[in-house]
């Protein structure tokens, strides 16, 4: 796939594309041949250069950033019967899918989708089912400046933190026939297939849940803990787009989950804000789900899960700026990756 790109965009070169502000390079019409084509390699955004992913050795090492995989069954979600009376929950089984990449972005506005703008990996494990992709990809937005009181924006400068992941065998094997697959996978694949039509039940039920390990250790306000762990349900600020990687002979897709933290309460806002001071030093496990309402959909799934320490997306290095983004965006359409 990418050498069929690389062929394809080595003919269309064009001297007026912008500087490439991610990796500090120069205007392309000042690069010498070499770098034109190290240009042309990495014309669209790599997937796992932002946060390493660290070995078994290296999880937990004192200032090391990056991040590793982690079992589900770190987060307590919903189970039935009679939820809403009882409200218990109890750890998640095995998450759906696994992660494959974080990345982050100083960014003039956000950027929606940011799946076409990145050269996706190919899963390992095909999704047989039409309507739940291959891939899951995943772009938090989180406000640069401080949060607006009085009538907030829903759009500026901002940091997006991105996550890849790729759906499991087991996934996969439960998609063969839903009938039989636990609750969790049924009601997802309805999420995938109506999830991002406003006025749909499944529109909004996107939650993102993330436990802070280290709260004390790093002096964290005593205020804010009791929202440890506790789930953020993307009622109006989640937005689902669906794409398609280019494949010759068959039909792999992805969803492209953006959740923009410009709409969130002030509340969530000003925590959030708070954090970026202690960012090189916070280590902290995340997941996704989305929410069960009815005993039918539960017991809830982890989507994937990871635990990320010492990593800082408001440091700014990794810059895209507003016409970077839009000749990406060009590139992407005249690929038929949107």
């Amino acid at each position: 796939v990418k050498s069929d790109k690389m062929a394809s965009l080595d003919s269309s070169f064009s001297a007026e594309a912008p500087s490439r502000d991610v990796s500090g390079a120069t205007s392309v019409a000042d690069e010498t041949e070499t770098e034109r084509q190290d240009f042309l390699e990495e014309i669209f955004l790599q997937p796992g250069e932002g946060c390493r992913k660290l070995g078994p050795k290296e999880q937990g090492r004192d200032g090391l950033p990056g991040w590793y995989e982690v079992e589900g069954n770190r987060f307590d979600l919903r189970v039935g019967p009679d939820y809403k009376k009882r409200g218990k929950k109890e750890p998640s089984e095995s998450s759906m899918f696994r992660q494959v990449s974080l990345d982050w972005y100083k960014c003039d506005a956000i950027v929606a989708p940011m799946g076409p703008l990145m050269d996706l990996p190919m899963p390992t494990v095909v999704s047989p089912h039409p309507d739940v992709p291959s891939l899951f990809v995943m772009s938090i937005v989180l406000p640069a400046g401080a949060p607006v009181i009085m009538r907030p924006p829903d759009d500026g400068p901002c940091h997006q933190v991105v996550w890849v992941a790729e759906m499991t065998q087991e996934t996969a094997d439960y998609l063969q026939d839903l009938d039989s697959a636990p609750p969790a996978y049924k009601l997802f694949a309805d999420w995938c297939k109506n999830g991002c039509a406003k006025g749909s039940d499944y529109f909004g039920r996107f939650k993102v849940m993330g436990t802070v390990l280290n709260w004390e250790e790093i002096h964290l306000p005593s205020i804010m803990k009791r929202y440890n762990s506790k789930p953020c349900v993307c009622t109006n600020s989640g937005v689902a787009y669906k794409g398609q990687l280019p494949h010759p002979n068959e039909n792999i897709h992805y969803i492209d989950m953006t959740v923009n933290v410009f709409k969130w309460g002030l509340m969530a806002r000003q925590g959030l804000n708070s954090l970026k001071q202690k960012a090189p030093e916070l280590k902290f496990d995340m997941t996704m789900t989305i929410e069960a309402h009815v005993d039918d959909e539960m017991p809830e799934r982890s989507l994937f899960a990871s635990s990320i320490q010492y990593f800082d997306p408001f440091d700014g290095v990794r810059r895209l700026t507003a016409p970077t983004v839009e000749w990406l965006r060009q590139e992407a359409k005249r690929q038929n990756k949107m």
